[in-house]
């Protein structure tokens, strides 16, 4: 697996879904037992098909449900998590599984329960690895004595590689095209950050020019020095920002941006008489 883009996985959330997600997740969620939800309908639905077939089908499955996972992290986690999906994705066993997860945690910072999915991903990787050692007798890397698997075997195996990539909390990974509510209120806070860039750099402007000879004494006298300036700049300019700025609001804003804007506050230490609030 490459790094996969947003347009990939916007593809993969809008597509249809195929006859075995549908089978597989119908009334999944209202079930009081996800562990052999539709059990044997879903192993009928595999055992009409040819073996390779129906791990095409559940291979695919398995990647559209990951892609969709890596849609829920930032880009740079994304990037840093691939190399190790793909020490994760040929594993065959536990003992594998655990060695192939060890530098995750040193590599990746994730959430408790997005470790857990990940978890749960490594496990389907596993069964179904395995399913396939089994169905094609390719044993060897195993040290394991099995011979090829009759294909009602191979297609439980494949079953059990669903149950794992089910597990835990589904809203995580759930194929919806509602956007990451995270993400949106990330989103919302930096739209409001730049709509109050014009104010922030007249601000440090204000700060350098009107700084009195000798500089300013403190950061509350320095903002109801420049609260009246700044509004009439605002208004002249026909300036909005997220709240409405009155002489109140402006001066306690620009006493927030003293205290909190590193650029703001910069300026202000740059023009002070001494370098205290």
């Amino acid at each position: 697996m490459t790094t996969i883009s947003n347009e990939e996985i916007d593809q993969l959330r809008t597509q249809s879904k195929t006859e075995l997600e549908k089978l597989y997740e119908h009334d999944l969620l209202a079930s009081t037992n996800r562990e052999i939800h539709n059990l044997a309908t879903t192993i009928d639905f595999l055992s009409e098909m040819d073996i390779k077939d129906a791990m095409k089908e559940v291979y695919f499955l398995i990647y559209k449900r990951l892609t969709l996972f890596l849609g829920s992290l930032n880009p740079e986690t994304r990037e840093k998590i691939t190399p190790e999906i793909k020490k994760i994705a040929r594993c065959i066993s536990k003992n594998q599984t655990k060695l192939a997860l060890g530098p995750l945690s040193k590599r990746v910072s994730l959430s408790r329960a997005h470790r857990t999915i990940f978890n749960h991903f490594a496990e389907a990787f596993q069964t179904f690895n395995f399913a396939t050692l089994t169905a094609s007798a390719h044993l060897e890397a195993t040290n394991i004595a099995v011979p090829i698997a009759e294909p009602k075997a191979t297609v439980m195996a494949l079953f059990l590689s669903l149950q794992c990539l089910y597990k835990g909390d589904m809203r995580l990974i759930r194929e919806s095209t509602a956007p990451d509510r995270t993400q949106l209120a990330k989103n919302a806070s930096a739209t409001r950050s730049q709509q109050y860039t014009p104010a922030k750099t007249q601000t440090c402007l204000l700060l350098r020019e009107l700084a009195p000879q000798g500089g300013w004494t403190s950061k509350p006298h320095a903002a109801k020095v420049i609260a009246p300036i700044l509004e009439e700049f605002l208004i002249q300019n026909k300036i909005s920002t997220p709240n409405r700025f009155t002489l109140g609001n402006v001066q306690r804003r620009i006493r927030d941006w003293l205290n909190k804007e590193t650029d703001v506050e910069s300026t202000y230490f740059e023009n002070c008489s001494t370098p205290k609030i």
